[in-house]
């Protein structure tokens, strides 16, 4: 919840009124006098924050910040009321968890539970929360750079130009002068169309002599053909295919169609309810990558960094499908979850995903007599950016002339710009990991960007538990 008010500056220093609430033994009294003791500094901008800290039923006045104790030790019986009425009296509102020093750190189902109190609490009611000792000061640092940032949130300086940055610049300009020609579908297809006027015509194209024989070849090509499974797509005509999809996926299409110059088939029939689109004659990348020269390699790793930067610069403040803002894809399993009320919703709900990810490696550490994996707290960014979200060979075509497609577009939507890269991550690590050529997973980080280990990790975390909250199903 953002401040409602200008925060009052007297004599250099930004003021601001503090309300603490809590139980009896919760730790009011001593967070109030760590509050209270001296002006803060941060160390960001040298600017100085001077708290006036009270207990909440001194005064009903409305106040810039509302800090609700929870006693990790003994539960609070009225914590959601002590909340809502914090919310209510104040233009700020946090928890902090404390007496978290009397939590013995053993990693046993107690100890799990409390650190997963944090998470939890953040995700279900959309508020900051940290773990502190009030009596030996851990967390309190962190605790004070909520509130100042909070307060007043630090300018965000000029990036540097560093040699980073630089690279990027280099590597965007080599790609843009070695990337392959696009083109567009522009042959004309009334006369096919015009023979499908309703769903019922188009299911007398399904499972066809004709489809059945392209079908059976896909899945030789997909190494698939021992599945008892169709492929899911259907040649419905010379010209054309159709997919049980997503609405999403079909606006998804159109979106990329409209905003950028990336090769994307023509969707055709929007009120049938399956997808009807262009049917691109061509191979997957990962029929032909291994017959390529290394050349049409690069330049095609070339194509694809200039699709994905055209992309990354379209952007949104929320994350989600285009037309619904649901989040889905590779990470999030297969069901369908928000929309989420804001970005820092979606943070938070990812955040505790990761934890309960991360909850499960630890407890299965514990068991074995091992270390527990340190807790992933990658550094992200987390600004929305729009985002195809299953880059694979098989979803790269390769038509006739040489033009780079992009297909099945059920994933995509606006998401942090690191998915990208770590959802090529993990499906060249955990699902193509036989299929695929070493020389194109080399690739990813000129293709998407380099991830780092911390944050794979935490994106694996989210994979491994987002089972444990179920969405809705996509069909």
């Amino acid at each position: 919840m953002e401040v409602s008010e200008s925060l009052p500056q007297r004599d250099g220093c930004h003021h601001a009124t503090v309300a603490v609430y809590g139980e009896r033994g919760s730790g009011k009294r001593t967070l109030i006098s760590i509050l209270n003791e001296r002006p803060y500094k941060r160390d960001a901008d040298g600017k100085v924050f001077v708290f006036d800290a009270r207990m909440a039923t001194e005064s009903s006045a409305r106040v810039s910040i509302a800090i609700v104790l929870y006693n990790a030790v003994h539960n609070p019986a009225a914590f959601e009321e002590t909340l809502e009425l914090a919310r209510k009296e104040s233009g700020f509102t946090c928890v902090v968890q404390t007496k978290f020093d009397l939590v013995t750190c053993d990693f046993s189902y107690e100890h799990l539970n409390r650190l997963q109190f944090a998470p939890s609490v953040a995700y279900t009611y959309d508020v900051d929360c940290v773990n502190a000792s009030l009596t030996t000061a851990g967390g309190v640092n962190e605790l004070l750079s909520l509130l100042m940032n909070h307060l007043d949130p630090p300018s965000v300086p000029r990036k540097p130009v560093t040699l980073g940055r630089l690279q990027d610049a280099l590597y965007d300009w080599i790609a843009a002068l070695f990337a392959l020609p696009t083109r567009c579908m522009t042959s004309d297809l009334s006369s096919e169309l015009s023979q499908i006027t309703s769903f019922a015509d188009l299911r007398k194209r399904l499972f066809t002599n004709f489809d059945t024989a392209w079908g059976d070849r896909l899945k030789q090509r997909l190494h698939a053909s021992d599945s008892p499974w169709s492929v899911g797509i259907h040649r419905i005509s010379q010209s054309l295919v159709a997919k049980t999809a997503t609405p999403s996926e079909h606006a998804s299409m159109e979106y990329v169609r409209q905003n950028t110059s990336i090769p994307v088939p023509r969707t055709y029939l929007p009120n049938i309810s399956m997808l009807v689109m262009d049917f691109i004659d061509g191979e997957m990348l990962h029929e032909c990558w291994d017959r390529l020269s290394l050349l049409r390699r690069f330049r095609i790793a070339c194509t694809l960094r200039v699709y994905v930067k055209q992309m990354r610069a379209l952007r949104r403040p929320a994350v989600g499908a285009v037309d619904t803002g649901r989040v889905g894809g590779i990470l999030f399993g297969d069901g369908l979850h928000g929309p989420f009320e804001s970005l820092s919703h979606f943070r938070r709900f990812c955040e505790l995903v990761a934890h309960v990810g991360w909850r499960a490696l630890a407890a299965l550490a514990q068991m074995r007599g091992e270390k527990p994996p340190p807790m992933p707290r990658p550094l992200l960014d987390w600004t929305p950016v729009f985002t195809h979200g299953d880059l694979n060979p098989s979803n790269v075509l390769v038509d006739r002339q040489g033009t780079v497609w992009i297909i099945d577009w059920d994933s995509a939507g606006f998401y942090p710009s690191c998915i990208e890269s770590v959802a090529m991550w993990h499906v060249d690590e955990n699902i193509h990991y036989d299929n695929d050529a070493i020389s194109w997973h080399g690739y990813r980080w000129f293709i998407a960007g380099k991830t780092t280990e911390e944050e794979e990790q935490f994106w694996y975390n989210v994979f491994s538990a987002i089972h444990r909250f179920p969405g809705i199903p996509k069909f």
